[in-house]
């Protein structure tokens, strides 16, 4: 919750650069959505009654739309990148502050390898996150309203059916998200358990070749992997229900 926070904090001081980056996601898709109804056009008025000149206009409007599109595109890969590493970096700045706050007790009961997870692995599945939630989030969110409004304009008895998936798409992940981020920071655990114990054999190993000690930290180290590929399994197969909780709604809606 902390770190939606943040992100929330750091998207309302750069609401600048969130506005251009939504324009651009909005020219993609629009240019996305007009290409299909382009080819009616093409067909009804260019190709049938053999007017060259409809014939030059739609594809010289759709080549310029390719162009500007591109254009919005690399623009807000651009500008989101940026988003995202400005982001990481107050996220690092905050976190190396409060940890020279911290006092000596909690150092004396956390492992190191446990705190050097938090500015490692902990940021790169959130700068991962972070990476993704354009392409996860929003742009299916906003392709789902498109839709629904093209579909009203068309048909609103059959946008009323199809509306009934709209609750697939917002209620499946809600019920599943709070199982995975309880086994995200259980995978998390594990993962700073399993660093803490190569940490620890490493500093071990006089001890270890002096009282042949081999084959109890292999057994306790394969414990820890077993753990940890459980937790791992667990993680990725919830994040894919979210996932496909989703696109489930989403198909229907473009199905219809």
């Amino acid at each position: 919750q902390q770190i939606l926070r943040h992100v929330g904090v750091a998207s309302r001081a750069r609401w600048g650069v969130g506005l251009l980056i939504l324009g651009g996601l909005l020219i993609e898709m629009a240019f996305n959505s007009a290409v299909p109804m382009s080819f009616k056009y093409l067909i009804d008025y260019a190709i049938v009654p053999r007017n060259e000149k409809v014939l030059f206009a739609i594809l010289a409007a759709l080549t310029g739309g390719v162009v500007v599109v591109s254009a919005a595109g690399l623009g807000c890969d651009y500008l989101y990148a940026k988003f995202t590493t400005s982001v990481l970096n107050d996220l690092r700045w905050r976190m190396f502050t409060h940890l020279q706050r911290l006092a000596m007790n909690f150092f004396a009961r956390s492992q190191a390898a446990d705190i050097l997870a938090r500015f490692s692995t902990d940021l790169a599945a959130f700068e991962n996150a972070l990476e993704l939630a354009v392409v996860e989030c929003l742009l299916p969110v906003l392709e789902l309203v498109l839709s629904a409004f093209l579909l009203f304009t068309l048909n609103w008895q059959l946008a009323l059916v199809a509306m009934l998936a709209v609750p697939i798409c917002l209620m499946g992940p809600r019920l599943i998200t709070s199982r995975a981020v309880k086994a995200g920071y259980q995978c998390k655990q594990d993962q700073a358990n399993t660093s803490g114990t190569v940490q620890e054999n490493i500093r071990s190993q006089p001890v270890i070749k002096a009282f042949g000690l081999d084959k109890s930290v292999l057994a306790r180290f394969s414990e820890r992997i077993a753990h940890l590929a459980a937790a791992s399994l667990k993680v990725s197969f919830l994040t894919s229900l979210i996932d496909r909780s989703g696109a489930i709604g989403a198909l229907v809606l473009h199905g219809v």
